[in-house]
């Protein structure tokens, strides 16, 4: 079974994943300077200029037909290979699993994660609870919870790296960002492509500005695409075996 890494996203994030809007997920990345285009005396240049691509070092499977692995790097324009790598954070066919904000009943509250029984019941804060039940525990932090307490699973389809502010309307889209243009005559909405890249760029400074990494920095980033999966991922390793 492919190896699988946790991934933290905010209560919005994880309410377009549950709508079925979210499909691709920028992450930052820390890319080496690129190589002035040098090409070999006995080689032919390919490409216009120096290009980013993964080192493929890990075996071929359908669901990564190159062996694209995790480390990726600078490749000239005659496909030598530029050294340093640095790593993405997933690989085609790779499991994320969703870690979200969270709570239990509050005979729990004073447990830590691990010690909350495994029949515990879980309650995620995206959800609508019933207006008859009495109000769970305290909000457990996104960054606590458990592999078993997951309810979301994400398969990587893709990975591309590039700057984010790149990203295009369909790409804002597909980050679950909302983005809506009304006929003024019909009174009808449609996507828009442009309202979505400004309110991707607006959470994406709420998450990424602090720490140095906002929109108008224009970091590289890690582009995933992925299928949501609403299963613990515990489950999809037991129905793979």
């Amino acid at each position: 079974m492919t190896k699988s890494s946790p991934v933290i996203l905010p209560g919005s994030r994880v309410a377009a994943l549950l709508d079925g809007r979210m499909t691709q997920l920028r992450i930052p990345v820390i890319v080496p300077p690129a190589p002035e285009a040098d090409c070999h005396p006995r080689h032919t240049a390919r490409h216009p200029a120096p290009y980013l691509d993964a080192y493929c070092s890990e075996p071929r499977t359908a669901d990564n037909p190159r062996g694209m692995s995790q480390r990726w790097c600078w490749w000239q324009v005659d496909d030598r290979q530029c050294l340093p790598c640095f790593d993405v954070p997933a690989v085609p066919g790779q499991y994320l699993w969703v870690k979200e904000a969270w709570r239990t009943w509050d005979r729990h509250d004073g447990l830590i994660p691990s010690r909350i029984p495994h029949d515990a019941a879980i309650f995620y804060d995206t959800d609508r609870w019933p207006y008859e039940m009495r109000k769970p525990g305290r909000q457990r932090r996104a960054l606590d919870m458990c592999k078993r307490m997951s309810r979301l699973t994400l398969k990587v389809t893709a990975v591309q790296v590039h700057r984010l502010q790149d990203i295009t309307g369909e790409n804002a889209l597909a980050e679950g960002a909302v983005g809506l243009c009304v006929n003024v005559d019909t009174g009808e909405a449609r996507p828009d492509g442009n309202a979505a890249i400004m309110n991707f760029a607006a959470l994406w400074d709420r998450i990424h500005a602090g720490r140095g990494q906002g929109w108008d920095a224009n970091p590289w980033v890690a582009a995933l695409t992925f299928q949501t999966i609403h299963a613990n991922i515990g489950e999809i390793r037991e129905h793979a075996a």
